[in-house]
């Protein structure tokens, strides 16, 4: 299939991105905005997320009910996700109808009205989303590990928000949110698929053309990784869960992505990542282990997680504490450093031939940085880690924080 990507910025400050794909059936229409659970005002804590919920709920022209129906009546699907730092809207669809879903999306992320009626139901979903996550601590273990990592600080909360902190948002908090960050400068919108890419990106643009061009005022609070601590939670299960992590470099840090190859070592999604078999392959310790970073704009936090029984707990951390050191004490051969690149460029490459996962990451980066990364430059830096680079994002992990619920 012919592909290119191109790039353009729009002379309000919105990014564009288009994916061309010559001969595929499917297109995509993404909006990313830089605005995340971490520009919550405080006191308002999950408002991104709610706003992600209810932007669905009616504009000032279109119903519920006509939003739902624009995309699905063709086929298509329409969705939409928050995280920390971001939030996207996006759509996918059989190819032809990429001017509808621009023109759908924008008009959500500009004009939602939030309905106090459809907010209220919204708000008891989210709590119910809550909810589910207490009951279910390999879950809800992750963000009491980042709550105390951050503690302080805006990235020190759940994306979801609390209870009280949702029941207490309005429909006035909701189109805030909108007007106050999701503006031009801080957007990208991205489309895949056989559109030629000049007519695509005049679709874009001219869909997009009424968010504001002025930049957003200064809304984010800077943050970092709290000194390293010890927590235990009492909780009244059969297994134990564990997280044990440190503070990682920033999306802009150059160190990155050899923290991104120690994670996928130690624990990424293969069977043979270092900890999989030392805690599970070889001694049937656990059921589940792995090991993630998540890099934010100035900071970042890497952990490992693993659900064992209590009485394994202390042998299970000594076996992490082992595999750590034994990346951090000496330098890899160039053999094993060489597969270890190998597997993780391997495990990229397969990851980039999902089209709607692509072309989400192919936002990011356009938000993040400003320019697209091409596959080939990606593994150029993935080629240029060292042994001695490797065993610096080791060291980070020597000294770590540790949350266990038993």
């Amino acid at each position: 299939m012919q592909q290119q990507i191109i790039t353009a910025v729009t002379p309000q400050g919105l990014r564009l991105v288009c994916d061309w794909r010559k001969d595929s059936a499917v297109e995509y229409v993404a909006a990313m905005i830089d605005a995340g659970s971490r520009d919550d005002p405080q006191g308002r804590e999950g408002l991104a997320h709610l706003v992600e919920h209810t932007i669905f709920k009616g504009t000032s022209r279109l119903k519920s009910s006509t939003i739902i129906n624009t995309m699905e009546r063709v086929g298509g699907e329409l969705n939409a996700y928050t995280t920390k730092e971001l939030t996207a809207v996006y759509s996918v669809f059989p190819a032809g109808h990429a001017r509808r879903a621009a023109s759908l999306i924008a008009e959500l992320i500009t004009d939602s009205q939030f309905p106090e009626f459809e907010l209220e139901k919204e708000r008891e979903v989210v709590i119910d989303e809550i909810n589910s996550y207490l009951d279910i601590p390999a879950e809800n273990i992750y963000d009491e590990f980042e709550d105390l990592a951050f503690a302080g600080t805006p990235l020190g909360h759940n994306i979801l928000g609390t209870e009280a902190s949702v029941r207490a948002l309005t429909p006035a908090d909701c189109r805030s949110h909108l007007s106050r960050l999701y503006r031009a400068p801080s957007v990208v919108v991205a489309y895949s698929g056989p559109m030629s890419p000049d007519k695509a990106m005049r679709i874009l643009d001219s869909a997009f053309a009424s968010l504001p061009s002025e930049s957003a005022s200064e809304h984010r609070a800077p943050a970092a990784v709290v000194d390293p601590f010890y927590r235990e939670r009492s909780v009244d299960l059969h297994q134990a869960n564990v997280v044990i992590g440190a503070a990682a470099p920033s999306l802009n840090d150059p160190d990155r992505f050899a923290t991104l190859l120690l994670v996928n070592m130690l624990g990424g999604p293969s069977m043979n990542s270092r900890l999989n078999i030392a805690l599970r392959e070889k001694r049937g310790l656990v059921y589940s282990v792995d090991a993630w970073v998540n890099m934010y704009a100035d900071t970042g936090l890497s952990a490992i997680y693993f659900g064992c029984d209590k009485e394994d707990v202390s042998r299970c951390r000594r076996l992490v504490e082992r595999e750590i050191a034994r990346l951090h004490d000496a330098p890899l051969s160039e053999r094993a450093l060489s597969m270890a690149k190998r597997q993780y460029i391997g495990q990229m490459t397969v990851a980039a031939d999902n089209h709607e996962s692509r072309l989400l990451a192919l936002a990011r980066q356009m938000l993040h940085y400003g320019r697209i990364s091409t596959p080939a430059r990606q593994v150029e830096l993935v080629n240029a880690i060292t042994a001695d680079q490797l065993r610096a994002a080791a060291h980070r992990l020597t000294t770590p924080s540790t949350l266990i619920m038993q």
